[in-house]
């Protein structure tokens, strides 16, 4: 081993040991593809003698070119001494992904195989060989595309089990680790092509940028890191004030805008992103909702967005409403969307601590029931309401149930042809549990959408 005081491997376990990112003692799974960093991540390890795996994957699209990498990799597995997983992508495979750039479809496939290779081995991390070079790189190709905020912050050192130990180096710093090991790697010739953006950035723009500033991707990273920080304080208020205006259930979520100031919008563009996975240019959609009088509702990517008075409701497109369902006995109903268990008890809990969930006494019930969807004119005496009648359409106004939601609502009915359950409300005064009841009937409900 070369010995430099001031070596990448020292380095590296410096950056490591500072993030805490993994130990040498943990079962790390590192992604070659054969190119200078993913090789200098491997012999990092290597030398550090840690314990990991190498996979690779062969995507077949230069099949020449990306045979002679596979077999490059199997050799450093080799003499490495270390496991070797392999994958060659499929003409199915490529197929299932043939929606998205190549780019987008290669990456799908590669961590399918990644996650794949946990699941089986149980591996606690994953490396991958991202550097300085390409925070940079995603930074500029994220901010030319009109990114969200959250994504101009480059590329996370962690995301789930995933570790980047590189970000700390330079290509420069890892070609120049390679050439003193006297480690071979392989050149992918798709990297020269300008024909793809990410490339166009690299061998172009950035060039231009060195020529203006000679330490321009110095400063970028260093602005980046800034920018990253202020960010990172901005979510935290932006939470901390509005995240109580997020109301969540079974299938579906909502928002109150009844304030809707320029903090509150940030807080809304930040939340759909990161939390759902809405694009940019779909979040805008969903904020132009908002102030737009004369439309109501939205349909992106199988979510049904409704705007009603002062909150905006979002629904995974919702099921037919079912015919009316005859429930001769216990067991487990589905209608509409919903999932309906009756079972009962001999022992009558004396208090009721599950959600959607009702208890009612099974003496003063007919069999057999009938689940159906409410209908105007539909009227029912609530348990605590000392006997008085209330419609059914009152009772969900009170429930704040959206209107378009409303016919997705179903009432229980007994065979005396009397109401004796609302979903989401309560049940029949004349159904309550009592000192005297030997017997009860549970019923607990969720939704589970068009499944």
């Amino acid at each position: 081993m070369v010995k430099d005081s001031h070596s990448l491997t020292k380095q590296f376990w410096d950056f490591v040991q500072t993030n805490r990112l993994f130990s040498k003692e943990d079962k790390l799974l590192v992604g070659i593809s054969g190119g200078s960093d993913s090789v200098a991540l491997g012999l990092i390890l290597h030398l550090s003698r840690c314990h990991f795996a190498i996979a690779h994957v062969n995507y077949r699209l230069r099949p020449k070119e990306c045979d002679a990498d596979a077999q490059f990799v199997k050799q450093l597995a080799t003499t490495w001494n270390v496991p070797f997983h392999y994958h060659e992508v499929s003409e199915s495979e490529w197929q299932a992904y043939k929606k998205q750039s190549l780019q987008e479809a290669a990456r799908n496939v590669r961590y399918a195989f990644f996650e794949y290779l946990r699941d089986t081995y149980g591996y606690d991390f994953l490396l991958t060989a991202h550097t300085k070079d390409d925070v940079i790189e995603t930074l500029l190709f994220r901010f030319f595309k009109g990114a969200h905020a959250s994504l101009l912050q480059g590329i996370p050192m962690t995301r789930g089990w995933i570790r980047r130990p590189l970000l700390f180096a330079t290509k420069a710093q890892i070609k120049t680790f390679l050439t003193l090991h006297q480690q071979p790697y392989r050149e992918d010739s798709s990297n020269r092509s300008v024909r793809f953006q990410r490339n166009w950035i690299r061998h172009q723009l950035i060039p231009l940028l060195k020529a203006l500033n000679p330490a321009v991707e110095k400063h970028l990273y260093h602005q980046l890191q800034v920018y990253t920080a202020q960010y990172h304080t901005l979510k935290t208020l932006l939470y901390q004030q509005y995240y109580k205006r997020i109301h969540t259930a079974e299938g579906h979520f909502s928002i109150d805008c009844s304030s809707n100031d320029i903090t509150f919008i940030q807080f809304i563009q930040i939340y759909l992103y990161e939390t759902w996975g809405f694009s940019t240019y779909e979040v805008q959609q969903i904020c132009q909702l908002i102030f737009n009088e004369v439309c109501k509702q939205l349909r992106l990517r199988g979510w049904q967005i409704v705007r009603e008075r002062q909150h905006l409701h979002f629904f995974r497109s919702l099921p037919p409403v079912d015919p009316p369902l005859l429930l001769e006995k216990s067991g487990v109903y589905t209608w509409s969307g919903w999932q309906i268990t009756l079972q009962y008890l001999n022992k009558v809990p004396t208090l009721l601590t599950e959600k959607q969930t009702a208890l009612m006494d099974a003496a003063q019930i007919r069999f057999p029931l009938l689940l159906r969807p409410w209908q105007p004119g539909d009227k029912f005496q609530p348990l605590g309401m000392n006997g008085k009648t209330k419609k059914v359409k009152a009772i969900l106004t009170d429930m704040k149930v959206p209107s378009y939601l409303r016919k997705h609502y179903w009432v229980l009915e007994d065979a005396l042809q009397r109401l004796v359950l609302v979903a989401d409300y309560r049940v029949a005064e004349f159904a309550r549990i009592t000192s005297q009841t030997k017997k009860a009937l549970k019923v607990q409900w969720r939704f589970i959408g068009d499944k």
